[in-house]
């Protein structure tokens, strides 16, 4: 019986799903939410859909420093930041587009909420 646990998030849920299988030879376990979560803000209280693509993988695994683990493999689905061009590069007239290549950039952190829920559709 594993003594530790380690949690492992992917970028996209196909890698998720990829390494969860590489790492546990085949013998994984797949869990998925697809009912609502209850959340605390008031706001949120309707909860929040799982999502089809984004599911927990759970396997054992041997590490060489920590010896076997209960390792639970999941994915992030969407973006955090995003990065854009500074307000007056913004329009599709506001310049030659040769002129974007050294345009300033500003990268902007998605209003997201407890949960990234801002991002999610009902």
């Amino acid at each position: 019986m594993p003594s530790q646990k380690v949690l492992c998030v992917a970028e996209k849920p196909a890698i998720a799903k990829a390494v969860a299988q590489h790492l546990g030879g085949g013998q994984v376990n797949t869990v998925w939410f697809p009912t609502p979560i209850p959340l605390q803000t008031d706001e949120l209280q309707r909860g929040v859909r799982g999502n089809q693509y984004v599911k927990n993988y759970e396997f054992d695994f041997n590490f060489r420093q920590w010896g076997q683990c209960s390792v639970t493999m999941t994915s992030v689905l969407g973006h955090l930041t995003s990065l854009d061009f500074e307000q007056e590069y913004k329009g599709w007239r506001s310049c030659q587009p040769g002129q974007l290549f050294d345009a300033p950039t500003v990268v902007n952190i998605d209003n997201v909420g407890a949960m990234g829920t801002d991002d999610l559709k009902h």
